[in-house]
């Protein structure tokens, strides 16, 4: 497990916090001066870097990094949605004949888990990007979990309502989750409503249990000695 603290938020000392509490009761982790260049930042180079550390430890054979699952909480979920568009349109290493021996350079996020996703985020096509990762061709799960009680919640819920809720074609790969209570985001957690029992059986069937997802070598052959 990797543990992200993206830029502005959680333990960065460098930027206003806000005074107030958040909408679920908790103290924000996001500071107040967040812009959209920000936001883009996080999508195009804090994940990517925490990617990079990801090849890293595949090639070492400490993990398989085609089997990433992401967690991520109010706008940090748009951020991970969007990541993830961007990681399935990465084209493979051009250094096979086929397509299938081409060495894959994305394609690796197989499972998002989001707490309370935002109805939008500055700087970042969010919705686009959602009805993008979630095509039948990329077969990636979702999991959202939110608070039936939050107004926040629910008005981002409504707002892509067809992206998060599942239909009969996807019901095995997407789940929409409601608890009644006003919490949201990281505070859903640790409360006793199960939701950690939830992702936990959700990584297991869609991250662990994968049967196309076997480690490879993932050195492009032209950068081979």
């Amino acid at each position: 497990m990797i543990t992200v603290d993206l830029r502005k938020h959680g333990q960065s000392t460098n930027v206003g916090r806000a005074s107030g509490d958040s909408p679920a009761g908790g103290k924000s982790t996001e500071g107040t001066n967040v812009q959209s260049i920000d936001y883009g930042n996080m999508v195009d180079e804090d994940l990517e870097a925490v990617k990079k550390f990801i090849f890293e430890q595949n090639q070492a054979k400490r993990l398989n990094m085609n089997k990433i699952g992401i967690i991520a909480a109010e706008s940090s979920a748009a951020v991970a949605v969007c990541f993830a568009a961007n990681d399935w349109l990465k084209d493979p290493f051009d250094d096979a004949a086929s397509d299938d021996m081409k060495t894959p350079r994305g394609q690796d996020v197989r499972a998002l888990v989001l707490l309370s996703p935002p109805q939008k985020a500055k700087g970042l096509q969010f919705a686009e990007a959602l009805a993008k990762v979630r095509t039948p061709d990329y077969n990636v799960a979702f999991l959202t979990l939110y608070g039936k009680l939050n107004k926040a919640d629910t008005a981002a819920i409504n707002t892509h309502k067809k992206l998060f809720a599942n239909t009969k074609a996807n019901k095995d790969r997407i789940y929409l989750v409601g608890y009644k209570t006003n919490l949201r985001g990281t505070d859903l957690l640790g409360k006793g409503i199960d939701a950690e029992a939830t992702i936990i059986e959700f990584f297991k069937l869609h991250l662990k249990d994968l049967k196309d997802s076997e480690w490879r070598d993932r050195q492009s052959r032209l950068l081979k000695k």
